[in-house]
């Protein structure tokens, strides 16, 4: 006897959502313990050679983006993934960049400012509030490393946005210029002055470095579900910039409260215990 199965529609849609492509990815905070490093040292150390970056496959929850315009409308124009000692840090791109066959890695731009060049770029992590809970503040450090000197200033912006879909709101682009929507903490941004030349610098000697240690960023409201977006970036230029990369990213410290529709079922918890409390006495 010859049988036929016919699937539900709730198998059809649960199968098609298990097997759809996520829009974008990030790191799930998962509870008020989570803590987070990224030193790079997991990216290629072929010097003075080529890598191909893709946004949260490279590196889990990563993304980044580079301009010629603010317009956003011509991403990553001719962007060139470099992996290179420091003596090679010159060209316009992405690095990946350390010693000669030095494992400890750093990854920042190189921009130039010119129109068929490199404007602006920018460089991040977003994580996702999984906690059940309104994540108030947190503790976030990093290394800065000079990997090329410019004749002109530059300064290296530290920014968080606190969004609802990082897909949606900001279109999965880590450079989007949206007004409100980025917070800038001037205590982890670097400035570094301008010198008499343009030239590669060795990032990991302490003239060429900075140790921003973790400091706590508090007063936020980022709702269970929320996306949390950390960018390092060089802001549209039409001049030469230096190099100026991250390395030793840390991230914990949690603070939270309970979301706001806790407060209401623990409240009216109490107001029914009240009134049982209250009909005992009568």
């Amino acid at each position: 006897m010859k049988m036929s199965y016919k699937l539900s529609p709730f198998f059809i849609l649960l199968s098609l959502a298990i097997s759809a492509p996520a829009l974008h990815s990030s790191i799930s905070i998962n509870s008020t313990d989570f803590s987070y490093t990224q030193d790079f040292n997991s990216l290629p150390t072929a010097n003075t050679g080529t890598f191909t970056w893709e946004d949260n496959s490279t590196l889990e929850g990563w993304y980044r983006r580079a301009n010629v315009s603010n317009s956003n409308q011509t991403p990553d124009p001719g962007l060139i993934d470099i992996s290179a000692q420091g003596s090679n840090v010159g060209p316009v791109g992405f690095y990946n960049a350390s010693t000669a066959n030095n494992s400890d890695r750093a990854v920042g731009f190189r921009i130039d400012g010119q129109p068929s060049g490199l404007k602006k770029g920018s460089v991040g992590v977003v994580f996702t509030n999984n906690t059940g809970l309104t994540i108030t503040g947190f503790d976030l450090g990093y290394t800065g490393e000079q990997w090329y000197r410019s004749v002109n200033d530059t300064t290296l912006f530290l920014q968080y946005a606190v969004v609802n879909s990082f897909a949606d709101d900001i279109s999965g682009d880590i450079d989007r210029s949206q007004p409100g929507t980025w917070t800038g903490v001037s205590a982890l941004s670097w400035t570094v002055e301008g010198g008499d030349t343009n030239t590669w610098t060795n990032g990991t000697e302490p003239a060429f470095t900075n140790v921003f240690e973790p400091m706590t960023i508090s007063g936020l409201s980022i709702a269970d579900g929320q996306d949390l977006v950390i960018r390092w970036r060089i802001a549209e230029t039409n001049e030469n910039q230096a190099g100026l990369f991250i390395d030793d990213v840390t991230f914990g410290n949690i603070t939270a409260i309970p979301e706001p529709s806790t407060y209401a079922v623990i409240t009216g918890l109490l107001m029914f215990g009240l009134v049982l409390y209250r009909r005992k006495r009568v």
